[in-house]
């Protein structure tokens, strides 16, 4: 399998796109492309943010091993819901990707199988019409023609519409409400079938695998239309130039610009200051300017405010920015080292050398020599036993041992800890814990040996 590569974007910056003519031009290039502006995948961000949508499509797309295995995930799971059978030839097999200039071999392991089976399952236990990797149009609601997305699977039955997005990634969870994405590929199939199947009901759901998390979120008719007027007036406030820019943590996520981006400046100020009037709301362009020129002429000033001083509310209203100023501190780290590297002079800081510890050149010889003072192997080398999950992938990849067995193999010798107590949104699945003070003077608490010996 191989994936042609996508075109690199123009290395023109953002701030060039100042009116409506080279907003057009910028469109006719981009649809040449063949890509989507409004990309279902980046919305979240969009959404949010209408100054990142122009800002992002000025920069070049990024890969990674890891992206590149989401994609051969993607094309097994393609390949066995359309043929209806799972594809045993694909197993042990190296798929080819190539992307934005990079090359990566991935290997179809009996591991990547049973996850994409989990995902297939989840798929075909859904009763009505499958469609899988489908091409669904939403332009009516952009201000460009030939705005698309590429949905992975629905399942369509009379009243009823399920759409089924494979995340195969396992770094972050993905949550199927609020998810502006399936919303999108949900219109697309809205748009497109429901004079067939005239939906009343909307699914949408989430399939992660390798965290084992498989979410749903239903709305109804008047919901998904609800919601795509305000995918209309928000592609909208995108496509303008100097768009205003509403930084946060959906918005900032995957932006590639946050580094340098003014917005995301002005909110950190107003955070650490705790100007709560500041924080949240969108930012024009004349406001940016000011701030920046403010910074530039050196008048930049912060005032940090006593964080002991905040009511429980306000902080918790802080609270969910602090991954977005942690994100941007190291986005601006990199953006300097790279600026550096570039041969850029950055007042006040040097580029070195990083430490490093010492390495052998040559392993086996230098083993020799330790036995040959006396050391014995038990010195030499230090073991360290797989993780339960690691040991579980290599008795399925290796030996071909069934899931479920390499699973029950191992049960009985692993245990799970339980977790320190620690503050995750409302919409986190796991159950909410009893409060300390509860648990304090709970019937079977810890002060039960106590009052059995009074």
């Amino acid at each position: 399998m191989t994936v042609t590569p996508r075109i690199r974007k123009s290395g023109r910056k953002a701030r060039l796109i100042t009116d409506k003519t080279a907003l057009a031009k910028l469109a006719e290039e981009i649809n040449k492309s063949g890509h989507s502006v409004f990309s279902p995948s980046g919305s979240a961000m969009w959404l949010h943010c209408a100054g990142s949508l122009i800002a992002n499509m000025m920069e070049e797309d990024r890969t990674s091993p890891e992206a590149a295995e989401g994609t051969v995930a993607h094309f097994v799971a393609e390949t066995w819901l359309r043929s209806g059978r799972k594809p045993k030839e694909l197993l042990g097999t190296v798929q080819v990707v190539e992307e934005r200039g990079f090359r990566f071999e991935i290997p179809v392991t009996q591991v990547m199988m049973d996850y994409v089976q989990e995902y297939v399952d989840w798929c075909m236990f859904e009763p009505g019409e499958h469609y899988t990797e489908t091409r669904v149009f939403f332009s009516e609601l952009t201000p460009l023609p030939n705005q698309s997305g590429t949905a992975d699977h629905a399942a369509c039955q009379r009243g009823k519409l399920v759409i089924t997005d494979l995340k195969y990634g396992k770094g972050i969870q993905v949550f199927a409400e609020g998810n502006t994405q399936a919303r999108i590929y949900a219109l697309g199939f809205f748009l497109k079938y429901d004079h067939l199947y005239h939906f009343e009901v909307i699914e949408m759901r989430i399939a992660q695998p390798r965290l084992g998390h498989f979410d749903s979120w239903t709305i109804s008719r008047a919901e998904l239309l609800e919601f795509s007027d305000y995918l209309k007036a928000r592609a909208a406030a995108a496509w303008q130039p100097n768009a205003p820019r509403s930084p946060g943590e959906k918005a900032c996520q995957w932006c590639k610009v946050k580094s340098d981006c003014v917005a995301l400046a002005r909110l950190q100020h107003a955070l650490i200051e705790g100007n709560f009037k500041d924080i949240g709301r969108e930012y024009t362009g004349e406001e940016l300017d000011e701030f920046a020129d403010w910074i530039g002429r050196g008048k930049y000033r912060v005032r940090p405010a006593d964080v002991s001083r905040f009511t429980t509310e306000q902080l918790a209203k802080l609270r969910p920015y602090r991954r977005l100023v942690e994100s941007w501190w190291r986005t601006m780290d990199e953006n300097l080292e790279r600026r550096a590297l570039e041969g850029e002079k950055v007042p006040g800081m040097k580029l070195v050398e990083a430490r490093t510890n010492r390495e052998y050149v040559d392993e086996a010889k230098a083993a020799d020599l330790l036995i040959l003072y006396g050391l014995n192997e038990e010195h030499i080398y230090t073991r360290k036993i797989l993780s339960p999950t690691q040991a579980e992938e290599a008795l399925r990849n290796e030996l071909k041992v069934p899931k479920k067995v390499a699973h029950e193999a191992l049960e009985r010798y692993v245990r799970k800890p339980a977790g320190k107590p620690t503050l995750v949104p409302l919409s986190d699945k796991r159950p909410e814990l009893e409060s300390y003070e509860e648990n304090l003077w709970d019937d079977e608490g810890m002060f039960d040996d106590d009052d059995d010996e009074l």
